[in-house]
Order: C-alpha cells, then structure tokens, then sequence
C-alpha cells in the first residue's frame, strides 16, 4: 500500500506518519511518501507516480487540495482521499471529489487509526475475494 500526506506543514507531516508508524512495523508492504504542496503531489501523478491513500490538506500554496483531488481524479478514480483540515467549510467540496473522509486538526490519534484501519481491512477483505 502506497500512502501520501500532503500538507505544507511540516510539524503536522510529521504529527501524521507519527501515527503511520506503528502500521508500517506490522506491514512492510506500506510505503509512505509526503508532499509539500498539492501541485507536487499532482506532478506525481503526471510522471506515473500513484497512491492507494491521500491525507491531503486543503488550504496550501498554489494548488489546493480540493484543486489536486480533482486533477488526481483524472487519472486515478481509485485512490482513497482522506482530507484533514482546519476549515471546516470545505466539507461539501471534499465530498464532492469522492472523499472517503474528512478529519479536522488537530487530528485525533484515535479517529486517524480508526479511518486507517478502516482503509487496510477494505484492502485486505478486496484482496481476499480475489482468490
């Protein structure tokens, strides 16, 4: 599973593959990456990168979250987009680009392991009905 954050501050990249950390140990398959702008994280995209899940945030320089979820969506309808965020009045946006979820800083521990557990038990419950 690849996983990206995305967020222009630095601390809270930090705050959220702090939480990643403990998935990573049990899982070696999981590999995280992290952007510093939604333009970064789109140009990815352009040069064949892809991702299984995005903690994306909203308001950063140049493009926006919001603004990167729809061109990411050109490429890839897949993906799941977990936005976390401060502004609480983009909700609608974010649904509207096919959000799995929307958390608002700071994030809780507790909620974040519940929407990445969420996200590995429906990856591994897909997996499984493959055979």
């Amino acid at each position: 599973m690849k996983i990206a954050i995305c967020d222009d501050d630095e601390e809270f990249r930090a705050i959220i593959s702090n939480y990643i950390k403990p998935y990573k140990a049990s899982r070696p398959e999981i590999i995280e990456s992290e952007f510093t702008c939604g333009e970064d994280l789109v140009n990815a995209y352009s040069k064949g990168q892809q991702f299984d899940l995005l903690f994306l945030d909203i308001r950063m320089k140049d493009v926006d979250g919001v603004e990167a979820a729809k061109k990411i969506r050109e490429k890839d309808q897949n993906v799941i987009i977990i936005f976390i965020t401060s502004y609480t009045s983009f909700v609608s946006d974010t649904f509207r680009v096919g959000a799995f979820q929307f958390l608002t800083k700071p994030v809780k521990e507790e909620d974040f392991k519940k929407d990445l557990s969420a996200r590995l038990s429906y990856t591994e419950s897909a997996t499984l009905n493959t055979w």
